[in-house]
């Protein structure tokens, strides 16, 4: 399982439908799993499911994607392994679906969240990637002051250069007002 979903995350920039077939066949696998298997088979499953998801988000099906992330959420929240971080993490997909698809209320709220989780657990590359979306939705939502106190939040050196909208995809798979793109973070949904 973990192989299939490290392989998922691996494609989802360069081939989304392939990682879709790997992450779902991690999915398979995990509800297979026996009593004795050395990692919670719910846990196996919440974790293809994110992959499920992230890779739904990348092929623009955004309703599938929310509905995979629903199911990840169930199952972390039923296995004695997983933690608030696991459940951040899929607050934080959930808020690029949010983004993504311009519902923007419900977007800065999720990343807002799992940004603090991510502050707790001293992971940056996260807390950077909820930071930004954060920000660029307080932009789309008119209140310039609150984006530009969340990406002011963070050293220049952490972007690459902003592009005007429509020159470019970036790292989240939506098209804001700017393209940001991160010169020190290789992938900004790390899940």
């Amino acid at each position: 399982v973990r192989v299939l979903c490290t392989t998922a995350q691996q494609l989802h920039e360069r081939r989304p439908l392939s990682a879709l077939e790997a992450s779902t066949e991690a999915y398979n696998v995990a509800c297979e799993l026996g009593e004795g298997a050395s990692t919670d088979r719910r846990l196996c499953m919440a974790f293809a499911q994110r992959e499920r998801a992230n890779a739904l988000r990348y092929l623009g099906r955004f309703g599938e994607a929310l509905k995979a992330l629903d199911e990840a959420e169930a199952l972390f929240d039923r296995s004695p392994a997983a933690d608030t971080f696991d459940l951040a993490v899929v607050n934080l997909a959930r808020a690029t679906v949010f983004a993504a698809s311009e519902q923007f209320e419900i977007a800065v709220d999720l990343a807002r969240k799992s940004r603090q989780t991510f502050t707790d657990y001293s992971d940056m590359s996260r807390e950077l990637s909820a930071s930004m979306i954060e920000a660029w939705c307080f932009l789309e939502l008119g209140v310039a002051p609150k984006a530009v106190e969340g990406f002011a939040c963070y050293p220049s050196s952490s972007f690459g250069h902003l592009l005007p909208r429509g020159e470019g995809s970036d790292d989240f798979g939506y098209r804001g007002p700017f393209l940001i793109v991160p010169a020190s973070v290789s992938g900004l949904i790390v899940a």
